[in-house]
């Protein structure tokens, strides 16, 4: 019963202990439908149903069944929510879409489900009258951030983490000869069992999200771990399930040469995240930290001091660990390497803290900037996620590319889009009486993500929009040329009238866009700068 997470060793269900994993911003949007008949719809996109207004008392019921989740689905946690939101929309089908935010140890899905089925429950109970065969359908969630397993997005990963490796570092010895073959299934996908000298890839987990377990071959050494020395095996199994592409395990010596070795070799054949655990305490053989400073470019200090704050909230002794944190170089690859002890329970205290921070942490590898707006995801004081994407905005672009506003039209159109609304802005050869001969626009480097961001908010004042897409252009352009357009879906006309006039007026307000404007007299002056 050790694989069941939710079972105890009795094979008795159970609620799972999440006092370990550190709390974090957590965001979860689920969607569903309820298909019900033309008659039905209508009455209840117009208010005139039996019962009243139908999408009102969905949307609170919604709110309502959120927030008392934990007492409908037993192994659920109580949760402090901060934000529940609730939409639908009348096309063809009703469409329900739920948005819940918090801070916790644990996330959001089950709420956001929760939700989005009471709803739509609610809006069947409130159509019966009219249609006895309306029916809830595909339930599911849609997007989530925040937690170990980060960032998804329709049943993906929105951040992959790339090849990975883990360095145990032991002097023990193993207390019995190795068998050729054993298995491994209990300490986690791709661990090296105790006493054998392993170097393999772990494969990548099952369609569940859970690791597969291997078999691992070799030969023992003096280098091994003795038995129950799992560290590196977990912290494999941790990398495996946050996503990463291929983890690489290895098993070195407390010795400087060795670990130095090791560690530059798993980088230089694409290891990209490099953890070592074990030889970070005080004892004389613990040289991990001198081993790896001289390979770091640079030192992450506040990442290392994290990690031993997240040991301390558990044990006092992990105030003693000697971890570091930085970043190697090789030919132009950046590989982050962290060193963390060997404890069973410093490494799944730290495993917990690093699991918020992947998708951040891959994005600056590759040379990502920092954007104006980005939330703190680590503590009780971080700001909600606002990057959790919104399926219905299928285009926010801001570049150089010429826009071609029929395509626009066309990406947003939908069977169900009574009427879509498309608004393009030109270049026009005059400015408040005087000739203009050309402009040129400027972008800031996040004006792409403002503009998403516009979009969704867009979204969560219209809730009967379908499907949305806005795009910016910049560089020089000419007296006519399209400097935006935008587009929008909805079953009724006026509903997309009011949402794309409502895109647009926030576009100009809030898209950091700056305009260079030449006249036919020689002057020229920015607008918006």
């Amino acid at each position: 019963m050790e694989d069941l997470t939710h079972v105890d060793a009795a094979g008795a269900v159970r609620m799972v202990d999440v006092a370990a994993k550190p709390v974090s911003a957590r965001v979860a949007v689920a969607e569903g439908v309820v298909a019900c008949s033309p008659e039905a719809l209508r009455a209840l996109s117009e208010g005139r149903l039996p019962k009243g207004d139908g999408l009102a008392v969905a949307r609170v019921a919604g709110i309502l069944a959120a927030k008392r989740t934990a007492e409908l689905i037993p192994l659920c946690h109580p949760l402090a929510l901060e934000a529940v939101d609730v939409a639908l929309a009348v096309e063809d089908v009703v469409r329900i879409r739920a948005s819940v935010s918090l801070h916790a140890r644990t996330g959001a899905e089950m709420e956001a489900l929760t939700a989005v089925a009471v709803a739509g429950l609610t809006v069947i109970d409130m159509v019966k009258a009219l249609d006895r065969g309306a029916s809830l359908r595909d339930v599911r969630v849609a997007a989530k951030s925040g937690g170990a397993s980060g960032g998804w997005e329709s049943g993906s990963r929105v951040v992959a983490l790339p090849p990975a490796g883990v360095v145990t570092v032991s002097d023990r010895r193993a207390r019995s000869a190795a068998p050729a073959m054993a298995n491994v299934a209990d300490l986690g996908a791709g661990a090296c069992a105790p006493g054998l000298a392993c170097s393999q890839p772990v494969p990548p987990a099952g369609a569940d999200g859970t690791a597969r377990p291997i078999h691992a071959h070799g030969q023992a050494r003096s280098a091994a771990p003795a038995v129950g020395d799992v560290s590196g095996p977990l912290v494999a199994a941790a990398l495996t399930r946050a996503g990463a592409a291929s983890v690489t395990t290895r098993v070195v010596p407390d010795d400087v040469a060795a670990i130095r070795e090791v560690v530059s070799e798993l980088v230089a054949a694409g290891c990209r995240i490099v953890i070592t655990t074990g030889g970070t305490g005080l004892a004389p053989r613990d040289v991990t930290p001198e081993a790896l400073a001289p390979l770091l470019k640079w030192t992450i200090p506040g990442l290392a001091e994290g990690l031993r704050a997240a040991g301390a909230a558990h044990t006092a002794t992990a105030a003693l660990s000697r971890s570091v944190a930085g970043v190697l170089e090789d030919e132009g690859a950046r590989a982050l390497v962290v060193a963390l002890p060997g404890s069973v329970g410093g490494v799944t205290d730290a495993m917990a803290y690093l699991g918020p921070l992947w998708a951040h942490i891959v994005d600056q590898l590759g040379g990502g900037d920092h954007p104006a707006d980005a939330p703190d995801v680590t503590g009780a004081a971080a700001a909600v996620p606002r990057d959790v994407a919104d399926p219905r905005v299928l285009r926010a672009e801001v570049g150089p590319a010429p826009i071609d506003a029929a395509a626009l039209e066309a990406s947003v159109h939908r069977a169900s889009a009574g009427a879509v609304v498309t608004f393009t802005g030109v270049v026009r050869d005059h400015d408040g009486g005087r000739d203009v001969a050309s402009l040129t626009y400027e972008a800031h480097p996040d004006a792409s993500a403002e503009l998403r961001r516009l979009c969704q908010d867009v979204l969560s004042r219209h809730p009967q929009v379908s499907s949305v897409a806005a795009v910016h252009r910049t560089g020089a352009l000419r007296v006519g040329d399209v400097a935006f357009a935008a587009a929008v879906a909805c079953a009724h006309r006026r509903e997309a009238f009011a949402a794309c006039g409502d895109l647009v007026d926030a576009v100009k307000a809030g898209v950091p866009i700056w305009k260079r404007e030449r006249f036919a007299d020689g002057t020229d002056e920015w607008v918006g700068a």
